[in-house]
């Protein structure tokens, strides 16, 4: 399937420029500051970290991929998976002209998803799954590397000169997950490795409704926060998951 709407970007860069305006237009940014405690307050509620206490009318949690027990059973509804990049150095021009010349942003729709593009620098950023942990050795990301070689066999001895993965939730639906637990207290999350787009759509209208929108005008369904079954043993079945999709596409079905 071919869109010829869509386009790519860099989410750091992304993520810096709204962290950017959001200061611009008045808003306190404190990274490294977990919430230890979320109590309700009166008609609000009241944040602690390790240094302060923050009161607040209205709270939105969004963590995602990173969500810990600061909502009861917010963690365990859904699944975090890891997921990991590389990408070369800059390509020479000519290899470059041969990978994507298009520069065309592609998603693999297999069992095991891969997808790929080239930046504005002539890196090849090639990115799917990985080890279900913190991966900080390059040997982490070689099943990438012959994916990519397999693709384009002139990469072959290229240079990889960068690394890392993170994590994203999936939850049991595949579809965001939209929760109240409490009024002033707005949860949203569960992207399934679409977050990007998502999130940024959605976080518009989640604004519109801390400004005082009903909460049913968001483009979801409010839901009750569900604990997953079996959620304790997630790393293992990922990790089966995995095995058994790369099975399945080496096979062909």
């Amino acid at each position: 399937t071919f869109n010829p709407q869509g386009g790519s970007l860099n989410p750091l860069s992304l993520a810096r420029g709204l962290a950017a305006a959001a200061q611009r237009a008045g808003a306190q940014i404190f990274g490294s500051t977990p919430v230890l405690a979320l109590q309700q307050d009166g008609h609000g509620w009241r944040a602690r970290a390790a240094a302060a206490t923050v009161h607040a009318n209205q709270v939105v949690v969004a963590t995602d991929g990173y969500t810990d027990d600061l909502v009861p059973d917010l963690r365990t509804s859904v699944v975090p998976i890891f997921s990991a990049i590389i990408a070369t150095r800059p390509l020479g021009t000519d290899l470059a002209a041969s990978i994507l010349p298009g520069r065309q942003v592609v998603y693999e729709s297999g069992h095991i998803t891969a997808y790929y593009r080239r930046d504005v620098a002539g890196r090849l950023l090639m990115g799917g799954r990985g080890p279900q942990r913190v991966a900080v050795n390059q040997t982490d990301y070689r099943h990438l590397v012959r994916h990519a070689e397999r693709l384009w066999p002139a990469l072959a001895g290229i240079e990889w000169t960068h690394w890392w993965n993170g994590q994203f939730a999936v939850t049991a639906d595949f579809f965001p997950h939209f929760h109240c637990p409490a009024p002033g207290l707005s949860v949203l999350l569960g992207y399934s490795g679409r977050g990007l787009a998502l999130s940024s759509a959605m976080g518009e209208r989640l604004a519109a409704v801390v400004a005082g929108e009903p909460p049913e005008s968001l483009p979801l369904p409010i839901s009750r926060v569900t604990p997953l079954r079996f959620h304790r043993f997630w790393r293992v079945g990922v990790h089966a998951k995995v095995l058994q999709g790369r099975l399945l596409d080496r096979l062909g079905r």
